[in-house]
């Protein structure tokens, strides 16, 4: 498809988005915008395993990484949920590249050992600091954008969780897209 086509495509299928978030409760309107945070964890385990053929057990980890720099900033710093998002995933990336450098010349179950410890020992930290929130974690309430207006209905959540599903979706089906590269298992 050309670069038109896919755009087209893209617009259509955020109306589309847009107009089935408005028409849903707010508890369906969560429920897919959870799908699309499973579909962007998929498309990346399908990437690690299925595409370099590396065992890792410590995504999970960097995904509370990213999530508790997320509560943090929005709890206690205050921060806009625009450069929340930013940050969090800056965080998460940051502790991959930093287990990434220890763990950058182990090769199948040494590396899944040493991401299965970072997953192991993570939760322990939360259970350490009390700041984490111990074992249930840190309540967040999230609201609608304030550049949106007060008025702006709660159903909104799928929004920004669907684009980055469907960005993170080509590049986990091997062959599909011409700027993807050809990793050996």
């Amino acid at each position: 498809m050309t670069l038109v086509r896919h755009l087209a495509v893209a617009a259509v299928l955020a109306v589309l988005l847009v107009i089935i978030s408005i028409a849903l409760s707010p508890f369906r309107d969560y429920q897919m915008a959870e799908v699309a945070c499973y579909v962007v964890a998929v498309a990346g385990l399908t990437v690690l395993l299925g595409l370099s053929g590396q065992i890792s057990l410590g995504n999970g980890a960097f995904m509370a990484i990213g999530a508790y720099a997320a509560a943090l900033l929005i709890l206690h710093l205050h921060w806009p949920l625009a450069l929340v998002l930013v940050a969090s995933a800056a965080a998460a990336a940051a502790g991959g590249a930093v287990v990434g450098v220890a763990a950058a010349r182990l090769r199948g179950p040494y590396l899944a050992g040493a991401t299965l410890m970072l997953a192991v020992a993570l939760p322990s930290l939360a259970l350490r600091f009390g700041v984490l929130g111990g074992d249930q974690g840190l309540t967040v309430v999230i609201s609608s954008p304030g550049f949106l207006g007060p008025a702006f209905p709660l159903t909104w959540f799928c929004w920004p969780t669907w684009p980055a599903a469907g960005s993170a979706g080509p590049g986990a089906r091997p062959g599909t897209t011409r700027w993807q590269p050809r990793w050996p298992a």
